[in-house]
C-alpha cells in the first residue's frame, strides 16, 4: 500500500532518526474534497507500533465535543508551501496560531463565500494576516 516515515525533519537530508512503517489500512474522511481541501484528514493503521522518543511522538487530537475558545493557541506543522503557489518546504515547519471565532473568520473570507465552520478550523491573525498554515 504505502508507508509513513516518522521522525522526519528534512525531506532531503537523512538524520538517522527516521523510521519507515508500512500502512495496512487508510480511511479518508467521508466528506473529504480534494479540490476544496475540506475534511482533509484520514486514519492510518500501521503494520507495527512506533516507539516514541525525542524525534517521534503522538499528536494530540481534539475530541468531537471540544469547543475551542476564541484566541486559544494551537500549533500547525507540516512541509507546506510558505507562499501561495510556491514550492513546499524541505524542512518541517511549525507555527503557533490563535483560534479565530467563526463570525470573524466568515467576515474575513466573505469575498470567497465565507467559511464552512464544520469543515475548517479558523486560526491566524484576522484581518491583517500574518503567519498561518500556508505562510
Amino acid at each position: 500500500m504505502s508507508q509513513v516515515v516518522a521522525g522526519e525533519h528534512d525531506l532531503f537530508e537523512p538524520s538517522g532518526h527516521e523510521v519507515e512503517v508500512d500502512v495496512t489500512r487508510m480511511v479518508k474522511h467521508e466528506a473529504y474534497d480534494e479540490f476544496e481541501l475540506t475534511y482533509d484528514i484520514c486514519l492510518l493503521w500501521l503494520a507495527t507500533s512506533l516507539s516514541f522518543n525525542d524525534y517521534i511522538a503522538n499528536a494530540t487530537m481534539p475530541s468531537a465535543n471540544d469547543d475551542w475558545e476564541d484566541g486559544a493557541n494551537m500549533t500547525v506543522s507540516g512541509w507546506g508551501s510558505t507562499q501561495e503557489g510556491g514550492a513546499i518546504s524541505d524542512i518541517l515547519l511549525k507555527v503557533n496560531v490563535a483560534i479565530v471565532n467563526d463570525t470573524a473568520c466568515d467576515e474575513a473570507y466573505a469575498e470567497f463565500g465565507g467559511i464552512d465552520a464544520d469543515a475548517h478550523i479558523c486560526a491566524g491573525t484576522m484581518p491583517e494576516g500574518g503567519a498561518d498554515s500556508c505562510q
